[in-house]
């Protein structure tokens, strides 16, 4: 049997401290380069997405494995 690396457990111990690091630092990136579009390669369960598409971004992408719920 396959073990699946990331559980929902997993990322739900650190998904708040990734959101509100990616909230400080995604409006500095956008402020000195605009994008409006963001790609997350190992996204986990989308906390950097998130912040991007608070500071307008209006293009996100996040790639991962299937072992992310992408329902949540």
């Amino acid at each position: 049997m396959t073990q699946v690396p990331y559980t929902e457990e997993f990322y739900a111990g650190f998904v708040e401290a990734s959101l509100r690091s990616a909230r400080v630092v995604a409006p500095m990136v956008q402020e000195l380069v605009g994008a409006k579009s963001v790609v997350d390669i190992g996204c986990g369960v989308g906390c950097w997405l998130k912040a991007f598409s608070e500071c307008n971004a209006t293009e996100i992408q996040g790639v991962d494995g299937p072992w992310v719920n992408v329902e949540k």
